[in-house]
């Protein structure tokens, strides 16, 4: 029988005892160096055969991601190498496997080398070394399968590939959602039929299983019935038309780099989940298959691509490994149904139409169901592929959003948008208000559009979250902080404009704090409320500001536009008489012009008007003017309550209270407290996050720099987060990962917080 062991325990690296995963470089989350990464490191590890090895077995090491070269060992014997930091890596020991044990050895190297993609040229992102990924011991009986893979359509058709050994009889099974046997073939038949299949939905995942069995052999995978097709007027999914609204990912993590086991990776699709949208493009390559299973759960659709970054090489060497690239991604994914287009071209690169022409050929010919795409940000590109795939970076924020298909190339071809916003107007967590807000509306401007425009199968915005680059890139912190979410993947303001399109939950941000210290010349500008309530209902002090509405006028397209509050004062102004708009209009235009100019003389040079409007209001000028001193304010002698009450159906279905006596909280969210692992598997490691927070108002404290000390006891220790956490903009997130079996204890205590203890369990089987 075929038997999977993992190896991932007990390594050594550069004579120290190490775990799969690893990163070779533990780097500081900003200000260091590129070479810092650009190192290398020996592995080693006996694995000693428990059983004797039956007799004509084949005997298979693989690594699922090494960074990026690794020259690979047995018993000291080379035994092959790994190029390329993406794709898993196999490597056949049987030759070694009749003694009790051997040894394995790689001398793995992160130097960027131009003859490996992505590298050749600067790069928009880091690419970390080490063996980042899990590791494997395969055990096969001597005829067994070497792959499997399995396709639906919506029509119930299942299209079966195998590779066998020799020929002999097998026997596939299909197995629906709900654990029934629903069908039955022989395994050399290229296709089967299911009555009445449960189709694979957006965000209603229904997943089969199919088992080839092959004498003593076995193998499973899970896929999904659907036709997914980019046409000219849009995207299709089973036959119905659906806009596609969705995020790229970096695979990164602050200071460990990629070395994140794969229960933490799944929590990036959890995330993109919870935000509403519906597909993910794998920037700039191939990533982990369980954040891919994630989607396949979720129904989260997938774009995935080769690894490449703008530059393409003239070495033959570097053109032949892009093109096996497209290979390896479509050999190991195709069955996941999540995936429903293959980037098949360098991000960001020229044409050339000899290389693409044979990535394109390639992927049809490993895959006939599904289309291929290649990013670019040239217009009247030629077109290879399918799609036309796009980066539009037009939005400046006072421009329109998106160009229309028409103006980006002359080909009568599907279009999808794959970048936008991103470093256009780069935001961090700790920028003042309004910058935050622009950010945010920036994004909804383009979102806006896509919905407009019936030929744009969709958009994806750049990107989910903050993520380290080289020093030529970024905010010279070795940061890019291009994302709705922070390096840490809290929440900025602008994910809260996603989250409020699709969410079946109710969702009400507020953009502002309602301080007037955070404007220039303490002037307001407008703030918005991104939500999917039917209108806002506003108080300051309880007293009514107003009910607000979807600003459906400046986005029309949106399912759920924000409500956009230019200002309060014309509530105000009606309760005094003053209802015409264009009279409220120039009051306030009057009120902000004395707060910049900071003289009530300004005053006189409305005098009329004002004496106009003071007769309305039955006051003395004297009298309004001073009136409109205390409206300007809000409140006059101290910060007051504010409220905001999302309605939907005339129900009240979300509150915050914005009270500045009220108590600032620590919020926290916890991964998982109980760890099952398996023997050999490694690690699992605890996502904790931390959110400062005012009681009653769920927004991210942005200027709160808090620090944390963390104890860790038992059976976890800290995982890349250093032994004194602090909080950038009111969040962070803390790591801890699994040692050994037994109980765990952590605490953080703080001088505003106090202490808060976590308890753990580690079981391993």
């Amino acid at each position: 029988m075929r038997k999977i062991i993992p190896i991932c325990d007990d390594w050594i690296c550069n004579g120290k005892p190490v775990t799969l995963p690893h990163s070779l470089s533990a780097t500081p989350s900003t200000y260091f160096r590129n070479s810092d990464v650009w190192v290398s490191g020996r592995y080693e590890k006996t694995i000693i055969f428990q059983e004797k090895i039956p007799k004509g077995s084949r005997v298979i090491i693989r690594f699922e991601g090494i960074g990026s070269h690794a020259t690979v060992f047995c018993n000291d014997e080379k035994i092959g190498e790994s190029i390329g930091a993406y794709g898993p890596s196999d490597f056949d020991v049987t030759g070694f496997a009749s003694q009790p044990s051997m040894t394995i050895t790689l001398e793995v190297s992160a130097e960027e080398d131009p003859s490996i993609p992505p590298y050749g040229k600067k790069m928009d992102y880091l690419c970390f070394g080490g063996i980042y990924r899990e590791a494997k011991l395969i055990i096969l009986p001597s005829e067994h399968i070497r792959q499997f893979s399995a396709f639906g359509t919506s029509d119930g058709t299942v299209h079966f590939e195998s590779q066998l050994t020799a020929p002999g009889p097998s026997k596939v099974l299909v197995i629906d959602p709900q654990g029934r046997k629903v069908a039955e073939c022989n395994g050399d038949c290229p296709t089967l039929r299911i009555e009445s299949p449960q189709l694979w939905e957006i965000w209603n995942a229904r997943l089969y299983t199919a088992v080839l069995e092959y004498g003593e052999d076995s193998v499973s995978v899970r896929f999904g019935f659907k036709d997914a097709e980019f046409r000219t007027d849009g995207f299709y999914l089973n036959g119905q038309k659906v806009k596609i609204l969705g995020i790229n990912r970096h695979q990164s993590y602050l200071k460990v780099g990629y070395a994140m086991p794969d229960n933490i990776q799944v929590l990036d699709a959890d995330l993109i989940r919870k935000s509403g949208m519906n597909m993910v493009r794998t920037s700039h390559y191939m990533q982990s298959t369980a954040f891919i299973d994630r989607c396949d759960e979720l129904g989260i659709m997938v774009f995935e691509e080769i690894p490449g970054w703008q530059h393409i090489s003239s070495d033959p060497v570097w053109r032949e490994r892009t093109v096996e690239n497209v290979r390896t991604m479509i050999q190991r994914d195709k069955s996941h149904p999540s995936i429903v287009l293959w980037g098949v071209r360098i991000n960001e690169s020229m044409d050339d139409d000899k290389l693409y022409a044979q990535t394109n050929t390639l992927a049809h010919s490993l895959d006939p169901f599904r289309q291929t795409g290649g990013v670019r940000y040239l217009c009247n590109s030629h077109l290879l592929e399918d799609v036309y795939t796009f980066n539009d970076f037009i939005h400046n924020g006072s421009n329109k959003g998106l160009r229309t298909p028409n103006e980006v190339h002359r080909n009568k071809a599907p279009h999808l948008v794959t970048e936008y916003c991103g470093h256009m107007f780069s935001t961090k967590v700790f920028d003042d208000e309004d910058h935050r807000l622009k950010h945010a509306l920036m994004h909804a401007k383009v979102v806006n559009d896509m919905y407009c425009d019936p030929s744009i199968s969709g958009c994806l915005a750049w990107c989910l979250f903050d993520y380290n680059t080289h020093d030529n890139f970024g905010s010279g912190d070795m940061i890019c902080h291009h994302g709705i979410c922070d390096a840490d993947r809290i929440p900025k303001l602008a994910w809260y404009l996603y989250a409020s399109q699709n969410s079946q939950q109710p969702v009400l941000a507020p953009s502002s704090f309602m301080d007037e210290g955070d404007f220039p010349a303490n002037c307001p500008s407008k703030i918005a409320i991104f939500t999917n309530a039917d209108s806002v209902k506003v108080f300051l002090n309880d007293e009514p500001m107003g009910e607000f509405f979807p600003s459906k006028d400046i986005f029309p397209s949106l399912p759920h536009p924000p409500v956009i509050i230019e200002s309060f004062i014309k509530e105000r102004l009606k309760k005094l008489g003053i209802s015409r708009n264009s009279d409220q209009v120039r009051i306030i235009n009057i009120i902000n012009a004395v707060k910049k100019d900071q003289s009530p003389k300004t005053y006189l040079k409305h005098v009329v008007f004002i004496a106009r409007m003071a007769m309305k209001a039955r006051m003395k000028p004297d009298e309004f003017i001073s009136t409109l001193s205390e409206i300007q304010d809000l409140a006059p002698m101290q910060k007051g309550i504010w409220k905001f009450q999302g309605f939907s159906n005339s129900q009240m279905v979300s509150e915050q209270i914005l009270d500045p006596s009220s108590k600032i909280v620590l919020k926290t969210e916890i991964s998982q407290t109980d760890f099952r692992l398996k023997e050999g598997e490694g690690f699992q490691v605890c996502r904790i996050q931390l959110m400062a927070i005012r009681e009653g108002f769920s927004m991210r404290l942005p200027y709160l720099f808090e620090s944390f000390k963390l104890q860790v006891e038992g059976s976890m220790e800290r995982y890349g987060t250093p032994e004194l956490v602090t909080m950038v903009g009111g969040g962070a997130a803390i790591y801890l990962r699994t040692r050994h079996q037994g109980p765990a204890k952590a605490v953080l205590s703080s001088e505003r917080f106090g202490v808060t203890e976590i308890e753990f369990n580690v079981t391993v089987e």
